[in-house]
């Protein structure tokens, strides 16, 4: 099994992004703040629903919303333009190997409409609390971020159907490397309480 295509829009530095990768190798090369590290956080969120090891629905907070897409949401509202509430959209478009554990995320429910194995990961508004959230909005006091309390997490395999992580034929993890630190000694190893023995 591997991931053939990535969607993903409105997550972090990505409005609208669609990448199709290679069965054996992928090389992600780019300076600094272009994405590269948002990207695997996507692939590792797609795969696993989670983020910062946590799961997404705990960790949701204004600055994974892209910041031009909730800019535009604040200007088309100060103008009445009734804009849609932005929204994070994550797809993993998988193999079609025809083994029976990926066939089963068979389905169309995808962006492109495209039958083939693959999950669906959506962060939105829960329309539950429409109201709530528009009326943040109407408050000139509030700041300019998204209020996620009245978010909801989607998390879906193209088939339609709500995914558990436990009941995925595969598993994901993300190694971020920048994290690890290498110990030569104690801490507190100079030359003063040194011994050298001949």
């Amino acid at each position: 099994m591997y991931i053939r295509k990535i969607k993903i829009e409105g997550f972090k530095t990505f409005r609208k992004f669609k990448l199709d990768l290679n069965k054996h190798l992928n090389i992600i090369v780019g300076d600094n703040e272009t994405g590269k590290t948002t990207l695997l956080e996507a692939i590792n969120l797609i795969l696993s629903c989670q983020l910062d090891g946590h799961n997404i629905q705990y960790e949701l907070n204004p600055y994974i919303f892209n910041a031009d897409k909730v800019r535009d949401f604040f200007n088309d509202f100060k103008e009445a333009r009734n804009p849609y509430p932005p929204q994070i959209l994550i797809e993993a478009y998988l193999d079609d190997d025809e083994s029976s554990e990926i066939a089963k995320l068979r389905g169309t429910n995808n962006s492109e409409g495209e039958n083939c194995p693959g999950l669906k990961l959506c962060v939105e508004l829960n329309e539950g609390f429409a109201t709530e959230f528009m009326e943040y909005f109407k408050t000139t006091e509030n700041p300019e971020i998204i209020p996620i309390e009245y978010y909801k997490v989607i998390w879906n395999d193209f088939g339609g159907n709500p995914v558990a992580a436990r009941n995925l034929p595969f598993r994901a993890k993300i190694i971020d490397t920048s994290l690890v630190r290498g110990y030569l000694g104690p801490n507190d190893l100079t030359p003063e309480n040194c011994t050298i023995a001949d």
